[in-house]
């Protein structure tokens, strides 16, 4: 199986693994996940001491915007001495917090702006220094966890990610930062249990993510991609939805850095309903798709649905026009919603109040017009 290792290096107080996307490489390896990294060269990662001075913070920093509906990072550490320590592991608005005497579960606020406190769990013993320590957290499509273990402490809180969504939502770029006191840091890695090859890849927006289900106490399994997910296996079907995400130059730095780790043969790019300029859509999808063509994969566009605060004559339907003409294989989730005789419409019942977000009903028909429009994935 493929490997990519987890490149660090120290820029002055902060260091973080840094270096271009066109540089991802790979090696063959019979482990049963993916490392992830950077640069063509293979590069042990060597135990660091970490102090922290004058309130300084030290980050190890994967530098990268990462959306992948599986993901996890793992750091083992050993406390050197017997000061106060705080560390804390996460990605974006979401963290744990590890003190001596206790850990901080956060979440993200209910508009993503800040986190909040979710959850607090005091130790019985304080952790000790020159013990080998694990923490981080495990993001599947199901649930999220947040961990650490090592000698006498054994915590892992485990998170549902339709009842707690706000605590689930790890997306953005991963750390592991040292706040107070000094460390030995032996490993830090980022992995993924998707396989090295699934069969398909699907990157998209709230669509994909399923935050309007959330926000209607609704499950995230009924989201298309979900019912394709369970159908053909999790392991064969990469899920990547970034709620507000649209064709742009960050999309397509993200795209390009996570489609290198793995270059599924389909890739399912469900994604433009937030561009409100067609010609944006349409240049960053030639980008997509040249990419794709050079690797030898297989895009597969879907039809933009009406959007409520767009003018959809002059956005959505403007891209939809340039995607049947394309020449490219595509799923027409446009007709699968909206009423017969006008595709600016959604039938009745199949959009939420905010007159942008599918569904269950609308979901369950985009998945069955994807069945009917790409009948070989299956």
């Amino acid at each position: 199986m493929k490997i990519f290792n987890f490149f660090l290096r120290i820029l002055s107080i902060l260091f973080c693994v840094a270096c271009s996307d066109s540089d991802a490489d790979s090696l063959n390896t019979d482990r049963e996940f993916i490392k992830f990294g950077h640069k063509n060269q293979v590069v042990n990662f060597v135990p660091f001491d970490y102090t922290v001075i004058n309130d300084e913070e030290k980050l190890v920093l994967f530098d990268h915007d990462l959306a992948l509906g599986n993901l996890s990072f793992n750091t083992k550490f050993k406390i050197l001495n017997d000061e106060p320590i705080l560390i804390s592991t996460g990605a974006d608005f979401v963290c744990i917090k590890i003190s001596n005497n206790y850990l901080e579960i956060y979440k993200a606020s209910s508009d993503y702006k800040d986190v909040v406190l979710n959850e607090k769990i005091d130790f019985s013993s304080p952790l000790e220094k020159n013990v080998v320590y694990q923490m981080g957290f495990k993001k599947t499509l199901e649930n999220t966890s947040f961990y650490l273990k090592g000698n006498s402490i054994s915590v892992n809180k485990v998170y549902n990610n339709d009842e707690n969504f706000n605590q689930c939502i790890i997306r953005g770029k991963p750390y592991f930062k040292i706040s107070k006191g000094s460390f030995n840091v032996s490993e830090s890695l980022l992995s993924s249990d998707y396989q090295n090859k699934p069969k398909i890849s699907i990157y998209g927006d709230s669509f994909i993510e399923g935050f309007s289900l959330i926000v209607n106490n609704l499950s995230l399994k009924n989201r298309w991609c979900a019912k394709l997910s369970n159908d053909i296996g999790a392991d064969n079907c990469l899920i990547d939805g970034k709620g507000g995400d649209m064709l742009s130059q960050s999309f397509l730095d993200r795209f390009t850095l996570e489609n290198s780790w793995y270059k599924s043969k389909y890739v399912i790019l469900s994604i433009g309903t937030n561009n409100k300029n067609p010609q944006q859509y349409i240049h960053y999808m030639q980008k997509v798709i040249e990419i794709l063509k050079a690797n030898g994969q297989i895009p597969i566009l879907v039809t933009l649905t009406p959007r409520a605060t767009f003018q959809f004559s002059e956005t959505g339907d403007v891209v939809n026009k340039w995607i049947v003409s394309s020449g490219e294989i595509y799923v027409d989730m446009n007709k699968a919603v909206t009423i017969s005789d006008d595709s600016s419409i959604w039938k009745k019942d199949y959009v939420f109040f905010d007159g942008i977000h599918p569904t269950p009903l609308a979901y369950t028909k985009m998945y069955d017009q994807l069945k009917v429009d790409c009948p070989f994935i299956f």
